[in-house]
């Protein structure tokens, strides 16, 4: 605002011309320690060979006083002795006093303005607050758009400190960070002449009361070699900051567990850590040099944002073949969460990046090769792309228990007329279950029975089957932990044998089927054969493996006990196998009867040639033989149980008369059928 001493309106001719002339403008007012004004114009113009002097006037105590005057047109500085601008305000005009051929006359004043009174309050809580005066004038453009606030600490040099918008109504609060000094400041204001208004001088004793602002945590990371925490934040924006307390929430309370002094010292690993085992939580707090207090103790910040390391877990389904990963949240970046990295090692080569989640989630699963070996490492990345934060490492290796090698079926018997498979199990593999089948075809098989107790020797006895009948075919799968049918053994097939007699040749036909599958050599196949019941542990016969019958002629039997009753098996032999094996399979058992012969004499002489009577019978039951003869009376006069014994026509000791005799013969074959044989027998001489 422009403040009119006088207003006069001059006109006057000079030289035919209309001249106007004022007063010059008040550049800028600089104020000296002592209270000295230094007051700087820009010289008047259109006042040429007319001017007379330059009037300096001010204003301190509410009336407007001259303070002196300058000849020199040119002159545009005048020292105010004594203003005491270190008091308060001085307000400042300047005329031109001009003359005009008859007076002199003193112009208007251009502008008024007034020194900036600068006063800086001590509040006793580490800070200076500043507040200062405008000059006395319309700030504008000219001016600049900001106030320059400088700083002397213990008598040193003058430092530009910071700046203030004129906009900000004169105010400045400066955090004192040096425990204790004297601080001067001053406040300038600059025009576009480049002259500089400065305000008187202020200040104090003002000491740092004031904690360092909290550290900003940058990353809590761990050391992949160490499994430790290693971290990282950025300096404190307070200067003064001296050292940072590293702090750890241990079971929910926070403990101090380290301090690291210089304010650019800005990490540290936890070598007492256990980052690769659990998510740790960290925060930071900084404290300056100074002591204040009693007992005295430095200034200390809050605990800053903590961070929480990332703990990575994997898991690995064998089934699925999948490995699965998940980690905590990384929080409390100022930016936020930006994404998380997923980088992975193959069987110890470099971690090369596979996935990036750029949302918040915290799970992910791949499926994997058998046999491998696999390390993840989960990298967050804050949202601005600056900070970044790594896990521990966590490794899999991507095995299922070992799988047996092989299934076998070592052989297929018959024991008592009933099937036995007997199963050799590869026990070095995991086999969570065995499953038997059979088939009567060798194609359409069905599970007859399952055991998950595998051991070295299994033996299954099939009581569901006849094999007198027919024979039958069996295998079995194998199963690992995962359920997965991973073998199938060879198919084993059991042997059935049959048996015909002819009684025109008195040959026992015997046919079997051929063992199937032995992983050795079917060496030969032995036949046994039973007599009255008795098996002779010798072999009647040894045949090679393509030989698949044998004709078993019992003539030779006739004449001896033979009941004729017949029963065989035969014995495929095994050679030596891969697994150290020499197996035999036995067939069923079966058998034939071959018809008795019998012939009974019917008369005898006596004293003659022919004077014993016997009946001759072969391939009977001779345990069962009876022989009777009777006289007319019906009495028994022969009886024996032997069919060597002869009758010799006498009773009691005496011969019988001559005449016809009746006689029974009765007898079982060797399968069990009875003969009962009736006839006469007569007597002559």
């Amino acid at each position: 605002m422009i403040k009119a001493f006088y207003i006069n309106i001059l006109f006057w001719v000079w030289m035919g011309n209309f001249l106007v002339a004022q007063s010059p403008d008040i550049n800028c007012l600089s104020v000296a320690n002592n209270g000295n004004v230094t007051i700087n114009w820009t010289p008047a113009t259109g006042v040429s060979g007319n001017f007379v002097q330059y009037n300096i006037y001010s204003n301190a105590s509410g009336a407007f006083v001259q303070e002196g005057s300058v000849t020199n047109l040119m002159s545009s500085v005048f020292v105010h002795a004594g203003a005491n601008a270190n008091v308060s305000s001085v307000d400042y005009f300047i005329t031109v006093v001009v003359n005009s051929g008859m007076s002199n006359v003193e112009l208007p004043a251009a502008d008024t303005l007034s020194t900036i009174f600068l006063g800086v309050n001590n509040p006793s809580d580490g800070t200076a607050i500043l507040q200062w005066s405008d000059l006395d004038d319309t700030i504008d453009s000219s001016n600049g758009d900001y106030y320059y606030i400088y700083r002397q600490v213990n008598s040193g040099a003058w430092i530009l400190y910071d700046s203030v918008l004129i906009s900000d109504n004169n105010y400045y609060r400066d955090t004192i960070s040096i425990c204790s000094a004297n601080f001067n400041y001053q406040v300038a204001l600059n025009n576009s002449e480049g002259c500089q208004s400065l305000s008187n001088i202020d200040g104090d004793l003002f000491q740092d009361l004031i904690p360092p602002a909290s550290p900003v945590m940058s990353s809590v990371t761990v050391d992949t070699t160490s499994g430790n925490a290693l971290l990282n934040w950025y300096s404190s924006s307070s200067p003064d900051a001296a050292a940072y307390i590293i702090m750890q929430n241990i079971g929910g309370v926070w403990s101090i567990i380290d301090t690291v002094y210089g304010y650019n010292n800005t990490t540290y690993l936890n070598v007492n850590s256990n980052a690769d085992l659990i998510a740790e939580t960290y925060g930071i707090a900084a404290f300056d040099s100074c002591w204040n207090g009693n007992p005295p103790a430095p200034n200390t910040s809050p605990l800053g944002t903590p961070h929480i390391s990332i703990f990575l877990k994997s898991t690995y389904s064998v089934c699925d073949h999948q490995i699965t990963l998940k980690w905590n949240s990384y929080r409390n970046w100022n930016s936020g969460l930006g994404h998380y990295n997923i980088y992975r090692s193959d069987e110890g080569t470099a971690y090369s990046l596979i996935h990036t989640i750029t949302s918040g989630d915290t799970l992910f699963s791949e499926v994997v090769d058998y046999g491998g070996n696999y390390c993840y490492i989960i990298e967050a990345v804050s949202g601005n792309g600056l900070d970044t934060a790594i896990s521990n490492v966590a490794c899999r290796n991507a095995r299922q228990p070992n799988s047996p090698d092989f299934a076998y079926i070592q052989s297929v018997t018959v024991e008592d007329e009933v099937v036995v498979v007997k199963i050799h199990p590869d026990i070095s593999g995991t086999t969570t279950e065995i499953e038997l089948f059979r088939s009567e075809d060798g194609t359409n098989y069905q599970s007859v029975y399952t055991e998950s107790d595998v051991s070295t020797a299994m033996v299954y006895e099939d009581l569901e089957v006849n094999p007198s009948d027919d024979y039958y075919w069996y295998r079995y799968t194998v199963r690992d932990s995962c359920e997965n049918v991973i073998l199938t053994s060879n198919d084993a097939r059991s042997i059935h044998l049959s048996v015909n007699a002819d009684p025109h040749t008195m040959v026992n036909l015997v046919q079997w089927n051929s063992y199937k599958n032995w992983n050795g050599n079917l060496l030969y196949y032995e036949l046994y054969r039973s007599v009255n019941g008795e098996y002779d542990p010798s072999p009647i016969a040894v045949l090679s493996p393509n030989q698949l019958y044998y004709e078993d002629d019992i003539s030779n039997l006739i004449g001896t006990e033979a009941d004729g009753y017949f029963c065989y098996y035969v014995k495929a032999v095994e050679s030596v196998n891969v697994y150290g094996l020499e197996e035999t399979s036995l067939s069923n058992e079966a058998c034939a009867s071959q018809k008795t012969l019998v012939y009974i004499p019917n008369a005898m002489v006596v004293g003659g040639v022919n004077n014993l009577w016997k009946p001759v019978v072969n391939l009977i039951d001779v345990n069962s033989y009876e022989c009777r003869v009777y006289n007319r009376l019906g009495q028994v006069i022969f009886e024996t149980s032997s069919p060597d014994q002869a009758w010799t026509g006498r009773y009691k000791g005496s011969q019988v008369q001559l005449g016809v005799y009746i006689y029974q013969v009765t007898f079982f074959d060797g399968a069990g059928k009875e003969y009962d044989y009736w006839g006469s027998i007569t007597l002559v001489k």
